[in-house]
């Protein structure tokens, strides 16, 4: 693995942007650390904001603020996004359900219902 150093050296000054974790305050690490988590859960399946939230308010590890600038990047990158996780559940069980089962299972997987409008 190369050090900061060698990576300086080698992007010049692109690598004045990249943060060296022993500078991290607790807050960034934190958020950084929630956004990981996030990702791993995503990983496995496509989950809605709603669920997000939800199974890192259980965990207890992060205060509202830190799961929101978390969510907040997350959305940023597209990682997190109601709107297409309705449209593949919508083409997932298109012609196996009917669209009132399909807003079911969409509410129960926390897609909220502006998602839902906007996916049908």
């Amino acid at each position: 693995m190369k050090s900061l150093e060698d990576f300086q050296k080698e992007h010049g000054d692109a690598a004045r942007y990249v943060l060296d974790p022993e500078k991290l305050s607790e807050h960034e690490k934190l958020v950084n650390r929630c956004k990981e988590r996030c990702l791993y859960l995503l990983e496995h399946s496509a989950k809605s904001e709603a669920r997000l939230r939800e199974k890192l308010r259980k965990s207890g590890k992060y205060t509202e603020e830190i799961i929101e600038e978390a969510m907040e990047k997350l959305k940023a990158y597209d990682y997190v996004n109601d709107e297409r996780l309705a449209m593949q559940l919508i083409r997932s069980y298109a012609g196996r359900k009917s669209m009132r089962e399909i807003e079911q299972k969409l509410y129960q997987r926390g897609v909220g219902a502006a998602a839902i409008r906007a996916a049908i």
